[in-house]
């Protein structure tokens, strides 16, 4: 998904942004993990995990990755399931950006 950037972040490094994103967007805690990620096709972006508000284990992961001829928007792709993640991993893997 293509998700808009906060308006206050806006002028925020893609680096810097993926770092807050999880807490600007979607209300999590902190961040508790980020990796920075190359796919296949030379793609680069950092899949993060991040600590809810409730609990203290970390959420499944979120991968970003910035657009190049859009600085207001993300790709995001979300982990939904536990047991999908060597899927997701794969898929994440051979991520292309089309323009």
């Amino acid at each position: 998904n293509a998700i808009a950037k906060i308006s206050d972040s806006l002028n925020l490094s893609f680096a810097d942004y993926v770092k807050v994103a999880g807490i600007k967007e979607f209300g999590y805690k902190s961040l508790a993990s980020i990796e920075p990620i190359t796919t296949v096709t030379g793609v680069a972006g950092y899949e993060t995990t991040w600590t809810p508000q409730a609990t203290a284990s970390a959420s499944l992961p979120i991968t970003y990755f910035e657009i190049p001829s859009d600085k207001t928007a993300t790709v995001e792709v979300f982990l939904n399931k536990k047991e999908d993640l060597d899927i997701y991993q794969q898929m994440l893997s051979s991520f292309k950006l089309t323009q």
